[in-house]
């Protein structure tokens, strides 16, 4: 029985860093999409007026 104790415990703790570590590297791809989003907008806002076809 103790030994079940201890697994679950060692199972629970690697859960939790799983999560914690997959949470972490979504919300790093989420601000790295919006940096290069915004990059992109502004890249490409630049490209436009300088090509005159925007205001």
């Amino acid at each position: 029985f103790e030994y079940m104790k201890s697994r679950e415990k060692m199972m629970r703790d690697t859960n939790e860093s799983t999560h914690s570590r997959v949470m972490y590297f979504s919300i790093f791809s989420m601000c790295c999409l919006l940096g290069l989003a915004t990059w992109q907008v502004l890249y490409l806002r630049r490209f436009f007026k300088a090509k005159k076809l925007i205001e």
